[in-house]
């Protein structure tokens, strides 16, 4: 975090809390990414404190990288703001930051960003397998196709087996990765939707983004809502007794049959079995990767070497971030992980071997 932005914001907004505003001058940090987003949580508790707020002018000389979960924060908070009325200014911004953040559609649908247009012209290049630009989910019936392309953008380029059978008899070990990839996402997903809109937040919706970078091999995948958290979804759990903490959530949440179950809920589609979470994590760690989760003001940052957790500025929902090497993927044991958890059972069409 930037000293300039730490002082600007703090210091303005400790002064005015609750007292009307009508412009708020502030500079970005200069990253908004998984390891650096507490500059991004305080701006947006700050500044949502300020009554009557018209105009944030924001200098964004300094922002040089938005990472996956970056994206999906910002697109949460510009659409908050659109619905106050807020009007954002970004001033100074880059040009190859303005190209990339909107080739990643971070202003789709976002009316109050304003700054001088210099990339709305340019070319699109196909970038399949290397990214997925922000979605917003806001239904059910969006989650297939928006766990397929999560899917076939982390097998795409991989080094998996595509040899089809010729007798068309078995799936290759790249379509069997797929199916398993849309399962596991269409889960977490369906979670994100469902637990998100408990408590009288039936307006949330969830934001999604991917990126894969060629450097470091690394895939970032975020998934992030703006709901009631999952405090208040799981605080009637039995494992919830006493001291009701963010962090015990998270914990919880990690537990199969926890996160999302439709077959007892909601009673609409008997594939899905609670285990989405609990398999993409484990699928990460032996890819090699780490997750994150994070609701309220806590942060559970996981890893095949055990779990770091921290304390945040408070978010209302609940986002999950998983960063691995694609080159891992094709060595994980998926039938293993799966076929190990509790109560486990085959389903027809879905392929874990």
């Amino acid at each position: 975090m930037s000293e300039d932005f730490h002082n600007i914001v703090t210091a303005d907004l400790i002064c005015i809390k609750g007292i009307v505003l009508s412009e708020l001058n502030i500079v970005s940090p200069d990253t908004i990414t998984q390891s650096n987003t507490i500059p991004f949580f305080r701006l947006r508790n700050q500044a949502s404190v300020i009554y009557e707020l018209e105009t944030i002018n924001c200098d964004c000389r300094g922002l040089q990288f938005i990472d996956p979960l970056g994206l999906c924060l910002l697109k949460h908070w510009f659409a908050e703001l659109q619905d106050r009325g807020v009007t954002v200014v970004l001033q100074n911004l880059p040009l190859f930051v303005e190209s990339f953040l909107r080739r990643m559609d971070l202003f789709e649908g976002i009316d109050c960003v304003k700054f001088p247009d210099r990339s709305s012209g340019n070319s699109r290049n196909d970038l399949t397998g290397h990214l997925i630009e922000i979605q917003t989910l806001r239904a059910v019936s969006e989650i297939g196709d928006v766990a397929t392309r999560i899917a076939g953008t982390i097998v795409h380029g991989m080094e998996v087996d595509d040899t089809p059978d010729p007798d068309g008899m078995h799936a290759s070990e790249a379509e069997k990765l797929e199916t398993t990839l849309e399962y596991v996402f269409s889960e977490i997903l369906l979670n994100a939707l469902d637990h998100g809109r408990k408590r009288d937040y039936e307006h949330a919706h969830t934001n999604i983004a991917a990126q894969y970078y060629p450097k470091s091999g690394l895939l970032k995948v975020a998934i992030v809502d703006n709901g009631c958290g999952l405090l208040e979804t799981l605080q009637a759990h039995p494992k919830m007794e006493g001291e009701l903490t963010d962090s015990k959530a998270i914990s919880i949440a990690l537990e199969p049959r926890v996160s999302c179950n439709r077959d007892a809920e909601l009673g609409l589609d008997t594939r899905n079995q609670g285990i989405g979470l609990t398999v993409s994590t484990a699928m990460a760690f032996q890819a090699g990767g780490t997750c994150g989760i994070f609701t309220g003001s806590n942060w559970h940052s996981l890893s095949g070497n055990g779990v770091s957790v921290a304390e945040i500025p408070y978010w209302r929902g609940t986002g999950i971030t998983f960063s691995f090497p694609k080159s891992g993927l094709g060595k994980v044991n998926k039938g293993e992980i799966i076929s190990a958890l509790p109560g486990f059972r085959i389903v027809p069409g879905i392929q874990f071997g």
